[in-house]
Order: structure tokens, then sequence, then C-alpha cells
């Protein structure tokens, strides 16, 4: 500690010394106020950079520090959305009953909810992976039916599953494969448009690759996520979907891959987007607007200031928990 005191006091010292031409100008105030600023500022940016170092995220930029786009027109909306509860014939799914929201372009929904909320079955839905009962889905204002998943590509409509590794890599496939495989919906690339594509991507995501033809699976799961995602923006989407995104992430490659999400992604690219996770800090971190599910019901879909207004407390946590009393008092 004592040779941290030392070599500040060191640095304060040089760092005056080069206002000492200024100090017969100025007034003694005037130059210590001056001074002093400069100080303090230089302090408080030398330690946002080892926060953002260390965490992977500017300590200053927070999801509910950014303005959600109000003016923007409706990308998606979504109206009595209803999944019927899966039987002995088919693969295992919570039910959702009535859900009804709408996203602006430039808008990050979070969905969050506990095992069983339907988060899962939520974005499947949206990315023509489920079938409805009942409902409807509209892009631009226009209701689509989407019955597969290439139907929902089609509409600009992509999912980045929770599972990379079973549902998402090819894993006996190069770097450059996966990614290029996205724009296999209808037409094909010849391998020197590919490479020129998947190189852009590669580039603007920082994807770690020393070598593109390497196997995906050599990358590392933050790196594997982002192949998961270039084969996506391969497609020129509309609305991305992603289930978990950090899911098997650890601490410091999560809180990199959430600072990518927000300034490469939503910040670089301009994309709309809808990410569904169990751990309210990253919902309360990426999210523009939440949406919170219970057994399949939606409890509400806002800004963390709306939450927070509507259940009367300081807090998100707070604010779901008496959402969700209030949830459970209803349907009794």
């Amino acid at each position: 500690m004592r040779e941290r005191s030392t070599s500040f006091a060191a640095f304060v010292r040089v760092f005056l010394s080069a206002f000492e031409p200024l100090r017969g100008e100025w007034s003694p105030i005037v130059w210590t106020i001056a001074a002093a600023t400069m100080v303090v500022g230089t302090v408080v940016g030398v330690a946002q950079s080892n926060v953002k170092r260390m965490s992977g995220r500017n300590i200053r930029e927070t999801a509910q520090d950014r303005q959600s786009p109000a003016r923007s027109s409706i990308l998606l909306s979504v109206d009595g959305l209803t999944l019927g509860a899966s039987d002995l014939q088919e693969v295992a799914q919570a039910p959702l009953h009535q859900v009804s929201f709408a996203l602006r372009r430039g808008e990050i929904l979070g969905i969050y909810g506990l095992l069983g909320a339907g988060r899962t079955e939520l974005l499947e839905s949206l990315a023509g992976a489920r079938h409805l009962s009942a409902g409807s889905i509209a892009i631009n204002g226009t209701i689509i039916q989407h019955s597969t998943i290439h139907d929902a590509i089609k509409h600009g409509i992509v999912l980045v599953p929770e599972d990379r590794q079973r549902d998402g890599l090819i894993p006996d496939m190069s770097i450059r494969e996966n990614i290029a495989i996205g724009a296999m919906h209808g037409f094909l690339l010849s391998r020197a448009q590919q490479l020129i594509q998947v190189q852009k991507l590669v580039t603007e995501l920082n994807i770690a690759a020393t070598d593109l033809e390497l196997p995906v699976i050599s990358l590392s799961g933050g790196n594997q996520q982002k192949v998961l995602i270039a084969r996506c923006l391969m497609r020129n989407p509309s609305l991305l979907l992603l289930d978990e995104p950090t899911r098997s992430l650890d601490p410091l490659a999560a809180a990199e891959f959430r600072r990518f999400l927000l300034q490469d992604i939503v910040g670089g690219h301009g994309t709309t987007m809808i990410f569904a996770s169990h751990t309210l800090a990253e919902v309360e971190q990426l999210a523009s607007k939440i949406a919170v599910l219970d057994s399949g019901r939606l409890l509400a879909c806002d800004t963390l200031a709306g939450l927070k207004a509507a259940a009367g407390a300081d807090t998100l946590e707070g604010s779901l928990e008496i959402l969700t009393r209030r949830a459970s008092r209803e349907t009794q």
C-alpha cells in the first residue's frame, strides 16, 4: 500500500510539472483548480479503463443507460401467442398462455424466468421451431405464417440455440464452413465469395482464429458463440434471438461476451435482439426492455424503470417478487 501511495505521489508531481509554465500566467487559485481537475480526470479515466479491462464492460455504460429507441418503428408484434403442453409424442415443452408484446427496431428484449417459465419455448416459437396453438406474430406490421425454421429465416428471424455444441455448431466442419453455411438458404456462394464475407465478419466480431480452416471446436467457448452469431449475420437478420448466450462461459468470458453483444452486435450492426436468461444481473445489464415469464405467463414487459414503478420497488429483484406474488393471487 505504501509503494502505491509513493508511486501515485510521484505521478502527481510529474503531472503537475507540465503545468509549471502556466503558473505565472494564471492566478494561484485558477492554476490549482485546473491542475487538480486534470489529475482527477486522468485518475478516473485510468480506473475506468482498468475496470473495463477486467470486467469486459465500461462502468459508464449499462443497459439502462442506453435510451430505448422509442421513436423507431415497431419491428415485432406478438399477439396472444399460445403453446400447448407437450404430450408423449412431442419434444418436452412448457406451455405458453396468451403472450403479447411489441419490440421496436434497435431494442434489446431480455426474457427472464426460472426453469419451466417458457423462455426457450418462446424463443423457439418465434424462430419457427414450435407449432403454435393460437396467436400471431407480425414483422413490420405484416402477420407471418412460419411453421418451420426455414420460414422464419426468410422473414429475417434467426436463433442462436442454448446448447451450441448439440444444436448449433457442426464440429466436423471448419470455422469458415460453420459461418458460411449461414448463407446457404436459397443460394450458394463460391469459395471466394465465402472467404470474403466470412473474413469480414471474423474481423468485425473479433473472432480469435489463426486459421479459418481449423475445426470450429478448436476455438474457446466465447469464440464458438461468436461463430454462431457470425453465421446468423450472414443472413442479414432483422431479429436475432439468443437462448442463454453466456451459458457455460466462465465469468470473464461471459462479461466480455456481453460487451461484445452491446457494442459490436447492437451498436455496430444495429441488430434488434431478444435473449433469454435466468440471470438477473445479465438481464439488467443487457436489456433495454425486460419481459418476465412465470409458468408460461407474461407478467410484465417494460423497461427497468417501468417495472420498478409498476411494482413500487427499488430493485429489479424486488420488482419481480412483487409481480410474481400479484400474479399468483390473480390466478388463485
